[in-house]
């Protein structure tokens, strides 16, 4: 059985990665069994660094995009196969602009924004061992920031200015 190695279920949702949920719902939709492992932990043992990954007989896959590609190929799971070529184009443009441009929206929104910061902290941070729970926070968030400076949306208020 497949294993998708993702974060954990926060905020209501099964998983706080966008990616980790694009890729359960498609093994969901292309009814391929599977179970989730989610923890922070898995950060550690992700070949590339971040999640999601799977595991499928032995066989790592990582990045939300090579795992569907993999489950397409390996498991005849295209569940776009009733559509156009046309519209297999505008779905592939739909899923990339998910993918890059409000991916970062959501980063902002959970990371600089101090009202989201608020809840988002503890649900990262607090199980973390002293003095650690107080570091991590500082340096990944001002990390973050750089990330969303450099990518561009950081350059941006929240008042679109």
């Amino acid at each position: 059985m497949i294993t998708l190695y993702g974060f954990g279920s926060r905020f209501g949702v099964e998983d706080l990665s966008p990616f980790v949920l694009k890729v359960d719902a498609f093994m969901r939709m292309a009814d391929i069994p599977f179970q989730v492992r989610g923890s922070f932990a898995n950060l550690r043992t992700a070949p590339k660094g971040k999640l999601p990954y799977i595991v499928d007989n032995g066989k790592t896959i990582s990045d939300s995009a090579f795992i569907i590609r993999y489950l397409t190929e390996h498991y005849a799971a295209d569940i776009d196969r009733h559509l156009t070529d046309e519209q297999r184009a505008c779905a592939r443009m739909v899923m990339r602009t998910l993918d890059e441009s409000l991916y970062w929206c959501l980063v902002h929104s959970r990371w600089i924004r101090d009202d989201s910061w608020q809840i988002v902290k503890p649900a990262f941070f607090s199980k973390m061992p002293f003095p650690i729970c107080y570091i991590a926070p500082v340096i990944a968030r001002r990390n973050i920031r750089k990330a969303l400076y450099l990518q561009g949306t950081g350059r941006h208020s929240d008042d679109c200015g």
